[in-house]
């Protein structure tokens, strides 16, 4: 069956939004987008993104925008990350960009979101990931009749949380901005972590020292602007998402950043009689000031208030790769009738009123992850 006439335009209204119509590679100013050199190999970028029906967009970034996709061939959903190359022109930030592409490249848990391929187009560089349906924990736990979980689901989504940054952390990645928003989670109550956008990769024992990550729940030692260990950072802001999980409230909070920093600085902080006390124990010695006393992923699997579970974690479920991963690319096609128009307008259904499934939704200000190089 041929494309219609309203097809057609469809298509080419989506081509000329990504950037892959030939012979225009100018920014909507006109300016050319000049080669990104380092982001046009294709041992990192491959595939074509005419590949996929690109439609709304679900989530907005500092730097990327995420579209609701699918993969024609397949009919599968995918959530496609979108940079604007005219946005990332200046050296780090192509660098950063580059290093999320490995560490995505890496990723291969349950509890952790996996990209399936990563395209380049003149103007813009798409990263295909696995859509996951659900909410952010963030989202979720607004729902909730006193904005926090009780306690059997807190454990069981921290148990997984857990899992997936013990993962992480095995492969030398520092994920750098652990949070209820960057936490998704279904009906099921299964979760990954998404947005690996300020992770880095680093050494045993090697030290960095860049402020990022967002406000409440970075450690004393990026705030103090020292060097610090990525995954004691990961495991500080781990003990703010706990105890907020459990109160619904942050431990450290403040009227603007200074006072926060100034809290946390200090780390004095009370618990509310919400949370039990074997949790207090686990989140004290997380929001430990001294990096080297916070417990590693290892020996809080077995804390007393993890173990209090009938869902035990072993070292072999936690680095257990996910088998059965979706992958657009090798899937079979299942309805190769519908027409472009037809499936644009099948998947709108899937659009929330307010924006979205919270991929990498927009909050406000002091929950946005920040990265200063200065």
């Amino acid at each position: 069956m041929q494309p219609t006439r309203e097809a057609q335009c469809t298509k080419l209204r989506l081509q000329e939004d990504i950037g892959v119509v030939k012979g225009r590679s100018k920014t909507p100013g006109g300016r050319e987008v000049k080669a990104f050199g380092e982001l046009g190999s294709e041992e990192v970028f491959t595939g074509d993104i005419e590949d996929y029906l690109v439609g709304p967009s679900i989530g907005q970034g500092a730097y990327a925008t995420v579209k609701l996709s699918v993969h024609k061939a397949s009919n599968t959903q995918v959530a496609i990350k979108v940079y604007d190359k005219a946005k990332m022109m200046e050296p780090h930030r192509r660098r950063n960009l580059l290093r999320e592409v490995e560490i995505l490249r890496k990723l291969d848990h349950p509890n952790c979101v996996k990209m399936l391929e990563a395209i380049s187009s003149p103007k813009y560089i798409f990263l295909v990931m696995e859509y996951v349906p659900g909410e952010s924990l963030h989202s979720f736990i607004q729902r909730k009749p006193l904005r926090k979980l009780e306690e059997a689901e807190a454990r069981t989504v921290f148990i997984q949380v857990l899992a997936g940054l013990e993962y992480c952390h095995g492969l030398s990645i520092s994920h750098r901005d652990i949070k209820l928003e960057n936490v998704i989670i279904d009906t099921q109550n299964k979760v990954k972590i998404i947005d690996f956008g300020f992770s880095t990769l680093t050494e045993m024992g090697e030290r960095t020292k860049v402020f990022c990550g967002t406000p409440s729940y970075m450690a004393p030692e990026i705030i103090s602007r020292r060097e610090f260990l990525g995954p004691a950072a990961d495991l500080w802001a781990l003990g703010v998402l706990l105890y907020a999980l459990l109160s619904g409230i942050f431990p450290y909070r403040g009227l603007t950043d200074k006072e926060l920093y100034a809290k946390i600085a200090k780390g004095l902080f009370s618990f509310p009689h919400c949370i039990p006390q074997s949790a207090r124990a686990l989140i004290q010695s997380l929001l430990s000031l001294e990096p080297g006393r916070r417990p590693a992923c290892a020996q809080i699997r077995q804390h007393s208030w993890v173990l209090n579970s009938a869902s035990v974690l072993t070292s072999a479920t936690l680095n257990k790769p996910k088998t059965a991963l979706l992958s657009a690319k090798a899937a079979t096609a299942q309805d190769k009738k519908s027409t472009l128009a037809e499936l644009f307008q099948k998947y709108q259904i899937f659009r929330k009123p307010d924006g979205g499934f919270t991929y990498t939704k927009l909050h406000s200000e002091r929950g946005r992850g920040k990265e200063n190089r200065s």
